[in-house]
Formats: C-alpha cells, sequence, structure tokens
C-alpha cells in the first residue's frame, strides 16, 4: 500500500510499506518527486529488486563480519584464508556501503593489486572471495545485485606446476614401505594415478614388451 499526504507544513509525505508490512516514509516539499519515489519503489518491489533502505546502508566492513560469523564453522585454514582475503577487501571497501560498490570499482581495485605486485592467481582469489561476498549479499536480500560478474572479473594466472627430479623421485621411493615403493615409481615414470596404480594387476602388465 502506497500513498501521498501532504502535511500541516506544506511537505509532501509519501510512505510505503515493503513485502514484510514495514512502513517506510520520507518527506518531500514537491508532490512530483514524492510521487516519483514512489513509483521508483512500487517498481523495485514488483521487480523483485527491492532492498530495505535500512538495510543498503550497511558498509563493506559490516557485512565481511557478519559473513565470517556464518562462515566460522568450515576448516579453520578455510576460516583463515577467508579472512586474509577479507583483511584486503575492508581495505579497500570497508567503510563503503554494500550498494554502493560498483563494477568499476572492483575493477580499478584489481587493477591496484597488480600495481603492488600481487600474483595474478592469488589476485583472481581474493577477487572470487568478494564475488562470493556480494552474492550472498543478493541472497540475503541487502543489495538488488551484484558488482562483480565476467566483465569485472580479473584473469585467472597460470597455474606453475611442480615436477619433481629424479633424485627426489628416487628418495621418496626409498621412504616408502616395501609394498608401496613401486607406486611410486609407476607414478612417476609410467604416468599412472593413484586409483590407477592400486588397481593395477599382474595381467595388466606385459613384462616382455615392458608395457603396462
Amino acid at each position: 500500500m502506497a500513498s501521498i499526504q501532504k502535511r500541516p507544513n506544506g511537505k509532501w509525505r509519501a510512505r510505503y510499506r515493503d513485502t514484510t508490512g514495514k512502513e517506510h516514509a520520507r518527506h518531500f516539499t514537491r508532490k512530483v518527486d514524492a510521487q516519483r519515489w514512489l513509483d521508483d519503489v512500487t517498481t523495485a518491489i514488483n521487480t523483485g529488486t527491492y532492498v530495505d533502505p535500512r538495510t543498503a546502508r550497511m558498509t563493506v566492513g559490516e557485512w565481511c563480519d557478519v559473513w565470517l560469523e556464518g562462515y566460522s564453522g568450515r576448516r579453520a585454514s578455510t576460516v583463515r584464508q577467508a579472512k586474509v582475503h577479507i583483511a584486503l577487501i575492508k581495505a579497500e571497501f570497508g567503510d563503503t556501503p554494500l550498494a554502493a560498490v560498483r563494477p568499476s570499482h572492483v575493477r580499478s581495485w584489481t587493477a591496484k593489486l597488480a600495481e603492488q605486485g600481487r600474483a595474478q592467481s592469488y589476485i583472481y582469489a581474493t577477487y572470487r572471495r568478494l564475488a562470493q561476498l556480494m552474492a550472498d549479499a543478493v541472497h540475503d536480500g541487502i543489495i538488488p545485485r551484484s558488482p562483480c560478474s565476467r566483465r569485472t572479473s580479473p584473469k585467472q594466472g597460470e597455474q606453475r606446476p611442480y615436477v619433481a627430479t629424479s633424485g627426489q623421485v628416487w628418495a621418496l621411493h626409498d621412504a616408502m614401505p616395501a609394498h608401496l615403493a613401486p607406486a611410486v615409481l609407476l607414478g612417476a615414470f609410467a604416468g599412472l594415478r593413484v586409483s590407477e596404480a592400486a588397481g593395477l594387476r599382474v595381467t595388466d602388465v606385459d613384462f616382455m614388451r615392458r608395457v603396462i
């Protein structure tokens, strides 16, 4: 329900009730401004993009604290990693209202991290944390949409493969129990995965041709 009333002081009072029944009101000097505000609110409610004005004032830092409380049930190492990411997010957006963060702000932030010499993979991981925070804020109805998308996503960064030396492979072989040592060689020199090495049978090996 929405309505506009003229107050004794000459101002126009526009009010409406949101989907939970809570009443919201604002005062305007001109009736046309009051009507425009009500029209915008009504459109947001009908399209599912409405956000409670009081909730919309929540800052990124405040939401990070609330989000971490719900995330604390994860493994300790997972929570520690989240806190490291969030420290960077707070440093940039901590005092900014959630609803005020724009895609351009996100792109500028990731560019700034790159200028600071951060690894591309680390920048991407931190960005994904921001995207996760914003997506959960949308799910909770705090903001209508997330500023993070494919357009704002930085490059993932190439993973650096780790290749053990022959010496390291043989050292690992010698350190293993006798019944497990062949599995190390099967993985290192024959390319078998753990499940493949565990499931290998004598009939799978052609000893004459030296082929598995």
